[in-house]
């Protein structure tokens, strides 16, 4: 009995529920509303395309009049403010201005490289059309998957981070007001970036144009993937107190459901369901595991993808569209309302907790930090601040990564040893080479994905400092400006060093199998290291200029993203103009390509991952050693870079954001009162003793 009255307890303060009037108008008006688009949805496919029309516009007209009369409050105040303030900010409208010229440099390029390979008549023209919107549509899903947690994943966190939550919270302001005003501004503001290049890709219909359903299709799917992943995101920022933290695990959540619906839909293409398929439940014809995993590719951008050409190819696209669309359209909406009505019911719930704080207690970790030392600074950052901080959904999400990413190389090696055994001591000649492979695909995405947090981390290590005010109380310390700056370099590059191991098994599986040279190993940490050292340094510069964490973070993401592969947009104009310079070029063009995969990061990594039986043959010894040759190349102009980075940029902007200047004058001054040189302090003098 006590049990369930306790429950009940739990349950009325985490869930509170108003017995009034306007609480009920809400409800019954909000009812109405789903049961009719659930209707509307229903019987649409047995209408006309007019009569779904004047129901879809029927349906909005009443949610409307519901809105006017206050039965439904979904939104306050704060969309609008937010929506006026997005459109005064003149870096959205950089971003779009960006966009738009990334858009029309690839239209010159197909355009290019259309012309040239078969000349202009009706053909090419319909062949280009075709090639750039396939191209377009690439282009912003991906720009939408970038971009929507960078928009969406700091709404909430970060009016948390400038202390301005609790002011919010003591309105009159519903928690679904807040949560959704905060979710729409900012996808309202994304869709105007995405329509920015809606006017470039009206240019095609003075080329024969392309089929209205797919842009129609591409457009819809665009739109619900900035659905679904803002509903993630809007979540995440939430449950999370910093914008570093929510942003990050967003990008988590995508890129880990990404690689498992990927990989179990190979799986299934592969045949290997069959192994670990079972039933899910009991009856005559029971779900079973490759159901579950079809329904959850539902959502995979890239699955979907993958489908359309495929009906593409096969000549059914007008009637698979729909159904793909279907299926797409119902796990984005499901899984945008599950994260925004969770969303909804915790704001008040967990921004309360986060306010009021905890108390910690000294457990395992406080008790196994080192001491201080000589150096606090450095065990502030090492030991004290650490790394993201992630609930029990991203650890779980992150051991399922990680078993997703080691089980192959278990598997395979268990099944090597087995083979030996069975065999009778013969070993499998071809199995190095398909661990390097291996060891280069998984050991390069890992890299990355380590290097891509240790920037997030250092992008918000100077700015959480000023949030917290607690910058100016580290500037009254007697560290120098450098003992800071080098403390929060090397806390960065360190806060993830327990996710080092993840790295490390790859690469010592592979040095034991024979699928990495042990030569290669050495390599390959010097590139990390050099890659990592650059991009912190890139984190620790936006956390000095940045006005906010969020936007550091942001900033953080999206440059480490174009100066790792965005040089490659250069090099395929280079292609183009070399092409069209006519033929005899394709050396030239080998070189440009050797070099661009030189200087980035997870081609440097996987290429300097070599076994050492590249080198057998004359042909491919050849390659491999450019390759290589190229790769080293490329590691020398980035740590060129990083010197240039940290003593032309990092450092003098770190003396001047705190008012330090220790390395002005020379180490020798002329005292006019002794007449001879003497020693310039650089420490403060010492205090003198007052009797």
């Amino acid at each position: 009995m006590s049990f369930v009255q306790s429950s009940v307890t739990w349950f009325r303060q985490t869930f509170s529920f108003s017995n009034s009037r306007q609480a009920w108008e809400e409800r019954v008006g909000l009812l109405i509303v789903v049961c009719a688009v659930i209707a509307g949805w229903s019987f649409g496919s047995r209408l006309t395309a007019l009569q779904n029309v004047l129901l879809w516009t029927f349906l909005g007209v009443l949610a409307a009049v519901f809105l006017r009369r206050g039965w439904l409050k979904l939104f306050g105040p704060v969309l609008f403010y937010d929506i006026v303030r997005a459109g005064r900010r003149g870096r959205y409208f950089l971003l779009r201005c960006l966009y738009a010229g990334l858009l029309l440099f690839i239209l010159f390029i197909v355009w290019l490289n259309t012309s040239h390979m078969r000349g202009v008549n009706h053909q090419s023209a319909a062949q280009f059309a075709e090639t750039y919107f396939e191209t377009f549509m690439l282009v912003q899903l991906i720009a939408v998957c970038l971009l929507t947690p960078a928009y969406v994943a700091g709404a909430v966190s970060e009016e948390k981070d400038r202390k301005t939550l609790e002011f919010l919270l003591a309105t009159d302001l519903l928690n679904r007001e807040i949560v959704l005003s905060k979710l729409f501004s900012r996808l309202a503001n994304l869709t105007l970036f995405v329509a920015t290049g809606l006017p470039i890709l009206g240019l095609l219909q003075f080329l024969g144009g392309v089929d209205p359903n797919l842009v129609l299709a591409g457009f819809a799917v665009t739109g619900l993937t900035m659905l679904g992943l803002g509903g993630v995101s809007i979540l995440q920022s939430v449950i999370f107190k910093r914008p570093r933290d929510s942003i990050a695990i967003t990008y988590l959540l995508l890129i880990a459901y990404l690689a498992l619906g990927t990989t179990g839909f190979g799986l299934q293409a592969a045949g290997g369901m069959q192994y670990i398929n079972f039933n899910l439940w009991f009856g005559d014809n029971p779900p079973t595991f490759s159901d579950l995993v079809s329904a959850l590719n539902s959502g995979n951008v890239v699955i979907f993808i993958v489908n359309i050409g495929r009906a593409g190819q096969t000549g059914t696209l007008a009637s698979e569209i729909p159904v793909l669309l279907r299926d797409y359209g119902l796990f984005h909406g499901i899984l945008a309302a599950l994260c925004v009505g969770w969303a909804t019911l915790r704001l008040r719930h967990i921004a309360l907790r986060q306010a009021y704080g905890r108390v910690l207690k000294a457990g395992a970790r406080h008790k196994a930090r080192p001491l201080v030392g000589e150096l606090p600074m450095l065990w502030k950052e090492v030991s004290v601040e650490g790394g993201l901080r992630v609930n029990w959904v991203a650890s779980i999400l992150l051991a399922v990564l990680m078993l997703l990413t080691l089980a192959p190389g278990l598997i395979m090696t268990g099944v090597y040893i087995f083979d030996y055994v069975v065999s009778g001591g013969r070993w499998n000649q071809s199995f190095p080479r398909e661990m390097n492979i291996y060891v280069r695909i998984v050991g390069a995405a890992v890299a990355c994905l380590l290097i891509l947090g240790v920037a997030v981390r250092a992008s918000t290590c100077i700015g959480t400092e000023r949030d917290k005010q607690t910058f100016d109380s580290l500037l009254t310390s007697p560290l120098s400006s450098g003992a800071i700056l080098w403390a929060k370099f090397l806390g960065s590059l360190f806060s993830l060093r327990l996710a080092w191991l993840w790295l490390l098994v790859i690469w010592a599986m592979g040095v034991l199998t024979g699928g990495l040279h042990i030569f290669a190993l050495p390599l390959v940490l010097l590139s990390w290291f050099v890659f990592a050292s650059f991009f912190t340094m890139l984190g620790l510069w936006f956390s000095m200029t940045a006005k906010s964490t969020t936007r550091a973070t942001v900033y953080t993401v999206l440059g480490t993203i174009v100066i790792s592969v965005g040089h490659w947009l250069l090099s395929l104009f280079c292609f183009t103009l070399l092409m069209v310079a006519g033929p005899g070029q394709h050396r030239a063009m080998e070189y440009i390509a050797k070099f661009q995969a030189g200087i980035t990061p997870p081609a440097v990594i996987g290429i300097l991952s070599f076994s050492g039986h590249e080198f057998g043959h004359d042909m491919g010894s050849r390659e491999i050693n450019e390759m290589i040759g190229f790769c080293i190349l490329g590691l020398f102009i980035w740590i060129v870079a990083c010197m240039v980075f940290w003593s032309a940029l990092l450092a003098p902007r770190f003396r001047q954001l705190t008012g330090r200047d220790e390395y002005r004058y020379p180490d020798m001054d002329y005292d006019p009162h002794e007449g001879e040189p003497r020693e310039r302090r650089t420490t403060p003098p010492p205090v003198p003793e007052w009797d």
